[in-house]
């Protein structure tokens, strides 16, 4: 899995954040997980024990909405979309639920 990603020309590079947790169910449910100060990287992939992955792209330093999102086949699900008043708090509503 790459770090970084960048395009043709070289004007814009995305680093990502991708790890595992070793235990069951561990969404992106905290403030923590998801505040705009909590924030090193473009995006962030996470996956737990039950293979369950979750993809936060918090669109830092933009005027968009973040978003939250669970892989599910092929294509990523949207779950939740964390409004730009929210994005400093990292305010999830509703809050993402374990499954």
């Amino acid at each position: 899995m790459p770090f970084t990603v960048k395009d043709t020309t070289g004007v814009r590079m995305v680093e990502a954040d991708f790890h595992s947790h070793p235990w069951p169910n561990s969404p992106l449910t905290t403030e923590f997980d998801t505040r705009a100060a909590g924030q090193r990287y473009s995006i962030r992939v996470q996956f737990d024990t039950t293979c369950r992955v979750l993809k936060f792209v918090p669109h830092l330093n933009e005027p968009v909405p973040g978003e939250v999102f669970e892989r599910v086949g092929h294509t990523w699900s949207l779950l939740r979309v964390i409004p730009v008043w929210d994005k400093a708090t990292g305010k999830v509503n509703p809050p993402l639920e374990v499954p």
